[in-house]
């Protein structure tokens, strides 16, 4: 069902020149060479919608060296350059400045129109004259932006760009619109499959900001009901029928749908944990959080086991998901640093909900210790992950829960930065010089039982770790 319109917001686009140093500076380029730039895409898009955008996207239909030319000059001007990006027979051209980037495609000198028709959907093909203010809208994008509508120019969207599959999720977790028309869906359905052809930053960067939207949950959804999760994340899809033990209402697939969800309403999430607003992530952070989420129960799928007396487990499905989700961030070209965090996170995400609350401080040293900078992630993993598994015995855990994360962050807090990034009480050459030990696996062995002993408070000055040596070596060399 079509929701009812929307009003788009009355934009002067010669006045949002005018207020732009860089629009205004190309402006005056582009009129002092007798070219006419337009301003295309999500800047237009945007700014209808009454939302503020950095993104800058122009068609600059005109003779290939005047362009050139023109480019050149106004990069030169802000001491930048001119990076091509030619594909598919179309050319692009970016110029980086500090606070963003300025994209430009050429066009031959009458083809505006074409070089608007080659554009995914209609609000996207938009048009504004720097020159005039004249707003070009040849596919009636208006008219779908304030009906919520994704509507796609020609039959040739899928094929021609797969990865628009994701860009018409995207929209829709963002609030650009509110579904597809039919005959979008049932394209972006026939040609689904091309998705797998994409680089894998490209779908790295959209599942990026589908992360980013808060609506991670609902587009994992229309994902998954399109036939592209199982392109983009077999290991995720694949967690569909995988049923759990009592402790579980839902399947794997459900309760980390579930989950994701819970982890998409940040404020909500950390109020059932008792989390400060401060403790809130953003940015990298936020990104760390919703895949280490996503990733928690992957190992769920190969650790499934049936006891005899008809009770299913998945021991051990941390290690194995750990391992499911650093293959998924590295076919979406996810940096090394995020992969290890989450990683991490993933690893520990059992532990805050299983220490027992009459366990000595010891363990939950060990814990703010391993948890490290991220012990805020980590708390608010747990709080999904036990949110999302609401069969027997939920409140309890729920509420022992919220008592650890209460008491782990009490005694972060107490101990400081330091403990969560000791410095050792002995180096490896030390170590290799007090044992007669080589170089070796030994040594490092050695060095992180050292550490282990410092975290959780059974040592506590250098003289301390000198004393112990000796009978860890010999444990050493007798295991």
């Amino acid at each position: 069902m079509t929701p009812p319109g929307r009003a788009l917001r009355p934009v002067d686009f010669a006045a949002v020149v005018r207020a732009d140093p860089i629009l205004e500076e190309l402006q005056a380029r582009a009129m002092a060479a007798g070219l006419e730039p337009y301003l295309v895409g999500g800047a237009v898009r945007d700014r209808l919608l009454g939302r503020r955008t950095r993104d800058l996207d122009f068609v600059l239909a005109a003779e290939e060296a005047a362009a050139e030319a023109f480019l050149a000059a106004f990069a030169a001007g802000r001491g930048a350059r001119v990076l091509p990006f030619d594909r598919r027979g179309v050319r692009e051209r970016r110029v980086p400045l500090p606070d963003g980037e300025v994209d430009v495609v050429l066009a031959p000198a009458s083809g505006l129109a074409a070089e608007l028709a080659r554009r995914d959907f209609t609000f996207n093909a938009v048009a504004v004259s720097l020159a005039s203010g004249e707003v070009l809208d040849l596919f009636h994008g208006r008219r779908d932006l304030a009906g919520g509508v994704v509507r796609q120019i020609t039959p040739e969207c899928f094929p021609h760009d797969p990865l628009r599959a994701l860009r018409a999720a995207r929209f829709l977790a963002e609030g650009v619109a509110t579904h597809l028309t039919p005959d979008t869906e049932a394209d972006l359905r026939r040609h689904v499959a091309g998705l797998a052809r994409c680089a894998g930053e490209r779908v790295g960067a959209e599942m990026d900001r589908l992360a980013l939207s808060g609506q991670l949950a609902a587009a994992l959804e229309n994902l998954d009901r399109w036939g592209a999760l199982p392109v983009i994340a077999p290991e995720v899809a694949a967690l569909a029928g995988v049923t759990q033990n009592r402790y579980h209402h839902l399947d794997a697939w459900r309760h980390t749908l579930e989950a994701v969800a819970l982890a998409d309403d940040l404020p909500r999430l950390a109020a059932a944990g008792g989390l400060e607003a401060d403790a809130l992530p953003a940015g990298e952070d936020l990104l760390v959080l919703r895949f280490a989420v996503l990733g928690h129960d992957l190992g769920k799928t190969d650790t499934r086991t049936v006891d005899e007396a008809g009770d299913v487990h998945f021991y051990g499905h941390e290690h194995v998901s750990v391992v499911k989700a650093a293959a998924l961030q590295r076919r979406w070209r996810h940096s090394r640093q995020r992969t290890q965090r989450v990683a991490a996170l993933i690893r520990l995400h059992l532990r805050p909900g299983a220490l027992d609350p009459a366990a000595g401080e010891r363990a939950w040293r060990r814990l703010v210790h391993a948890a490290g900078a991220d012990l805020d992630l980590l708390a608010l993993l747990s709080l999904a992950d036990t949110g999302a598994t609401r069969g027997d015995g939920h409140e309890a855990r729920a509420a022992s829960l919220r008592a650890g994360v209460g008491r782990l962050r009490a005694l972060a807090e107490r101990l400081g930065e330091e403990f969560i990034r000791p410095r050792p009480l002995l180096g490896g050459r030390e170590v290799m010089a007090l044992t007669g030990l080589p170089p070796g696996p030994r040594v490092g062995a050695l060095l992180e039982r050292l550490l282990e002993l410092q975290v959780d408070g059974t040592i506590r000055t250098r003289q301390e770790a000198l004393d112990a040596l000796p009978r860890l070596a010999a444990g050493l060399a007798e295991g």
